[in-house]
């Protein structure tokens, strides 16, 4: 099933949205759409005609937002680890942003590592600006995966192509501001946004007029292009200084709105002193185009969206402020597309499960009969005499406990009164003032147990040293001695070895 993806840049002047269709190499361009931003209070009217343009049935959205929502920042600290950058970023920002870090979502991308240092760009949105912008595209039934500055995400697809694997500086301009992105080696490592002079909203040097830009002061516009082109030198100068790495930005590619401006691109030229080369992200990707975009299509305009719309099959985005608090809400069963996935893992995972199972009972089957087996062997090496073996573990403790019985029983009567001579040997020996109390007393063939209570250690010790006196006894033990939980009273047992002429 084709895949929509959805790329929406809410620009200052222009709302735009491109749908992609197909994965992989079979991607191309479905739908196509701009309308006009007159004013920042016209975003739901302007994205309901939009959507309807496009004819957005639903999917992926990625939303390109501008760097007059964000603030900027290039960084130094001085160590590499992720951990500490992380709990260092707030207190370092502090300093240089306006409004609070606690009021702000922020994401950082590291531009230059080295052993004991990282360059960082950090992009930071006001966490009410950003809610209040979700809010109305929910209102649109509109839910972004990843909100991402547009031009940085522009610069980033650009780099991905064959032309551009070396440095380049990316200028986006529009009739508001010149935004540019500087990549060195493949990595975006300066943003900034300049804007034209006053002079240019007052006196309206730039005319639009259905799909061209007019200039109508050719003098101050050029003036006011030289001044932006002035403060782009004087920001690639700055980051050059702080950069531990060459900062070559020959290459200039030129995109945005204003490249429908006759001239536009060759004041830049001039002004910067090197050549601009004009951007075609869908030529230059070799993207198909659906017939009904190919009349409307222009570069300039919707070179922007397109790489949104191509951002959508990423797994890692930098510099998304979709995190945190705002992360995407994803519905595990929202499309049938994922509720066929969630079916397939499902049953991947009881056939698993399943297998598991099976293959557990036949090694737990095949461990039982070799335990059998063994008990049986063992069995009938220790008692050859049986012959019938039918559960050897219980006739096995069966045996031992036979064993363990005395050879001889002691007679219930006999002729000599020895249990009684027994009894008064210890009863004569223990003082009568000695705290005993017996619990049991036994006396079989060879020796006397006693077990009973006293009220200290030394009583023990006492009892057994008079018992030991006895001729009766050949050997007296101390068994085990312990106080009982809370009482005052100890626990004894003691073990009489009988003389064997007794």
């Amino acid at each position: 099933m084709a895949q929509n993806i959805l790329g929406l840049d809410i620009n200052d002047t222009q709302l735009t949205a491109v749908v992609i269709t197909g994965k992989g190499k079979d991607r191309r361009i479905k739908a196509a759409a701009s309308v006009p931003r007159q004013n920042h209070d016209d975003l739901l009217q302007g994205l309901a005609a939009l959507l309807e343009e496009v004819s957005w049935q639903g999917g992926t959205c990625v939303l390109g937002v501008p760097l007059s929502l964000l603030s900027l920042r290039n960084l130094n600290l001085p160590f590499t680890n992720t951990r500490k950058i992380e709990q260092i970023l707030p207190f370092e920002l502090e300093e240089h942003l306006l409004v609070p870090v606690a009021r702000q979502i922020i994401d950082t991308v590291v531009v230059h590592g080295g052993e004991d240092a990282s360059h960082l760009l950090v992009a930071a949105c006001e966490k009410e600006l950003l809610a209040g912008l979700l809010e109305q595209l929910r209102t649109a039934h509109l839910d972004p995966e990843i909100v991402c500055p547009a031009c940085y995400c522009l610069a980033r697809r650009l780099a991905s192509s064959k032309k551009n694997r070396e440095s380049f500086l990316l200028l986006y301009g529009d009739l508001c501001s010149l935004s540019m992105v500087l990549c060195l080696q493949g990595t975006m490592t300066f943003m900034r946004r300049v804007v034209y002079p006053e002079q240019v909203f007052t006196e309206e040097i730039f005319i639009q007029q259905d799909r061209k830009i007019f200039i109508q002061d050719q003098e101050a516009a050029v003036s006011a292009i030289q001044g932006l082109c002035s403060l782009v030198d004087k920001s690639l100068d700055l980051i050059a200084f702080s950069l531990p790495m060459e900062v070559n930005s020959d290459r200039v590619l030129l995109a945005g709105p204003m490249l429908r401006c006759d001239g536009f691109s060759d004041i830049i030229e001039q002004s910067l002193d090197r050549p601009v080369i004009p951007c075609d992200l869908a030529k230059e990707l070799s993207l198909g185009r659906a017939r009904p975009v190919l009349p409307v299509w222009q570069p300039a305009v919707y070179d922007s969206a397109l790489s949104l719309a191509l951002l959508g099959s990423s797994r890692r985005v930098p510099l998304n402020f979709r995190k945190n608090e705002f992360a995407a809400r994803h519905v595990l069963m929202g499309s049938k597309k994922r509720v066929m996935a969630v079916a397939g893992v499902v049953s991947l995972v009881l056939l698993i499960g399943l297998g598991y199972l099976f293959f557990d009972a036949l090694q737990l089957q095949k461990r039982h009969d070799s335990l059998t087996a063994e008990m049986e062997r063992i069995f009938k090496h220790n008692f050859p005499a049986v012959t019938r073996i039918v559960d050897p573990l219980l006739q096995m403790r069966a045996r031992i406990r036979e064993l363990e019985t005395p050879k001889v029983s002691m007679p219930l009567f006999t002729s000599e009164p020895r249990i009684l001579t027994i009894l008064t040997d210890i009863s004569t020996r223990l003082p009568v003032n000695l705290s005993l109390h017996v619990s049991r007393f036994v006396v079989d063939q060879d020796s006397v147990r006693l077990k009973g209570t006293t009220d200290a250690f030394n009583n023990v010790n006492t009892i057994k040293t008079l018992l030991a006196k006895s001729p009766l006894f050949s050997d007296v033990n101390i068994v085990s001695a312990s106080k009982a939980k809370g009482k005052d009273v100890i626990r004894f047992a003691l073990r009489m070895q009988l003389v064997e002429d007794f």
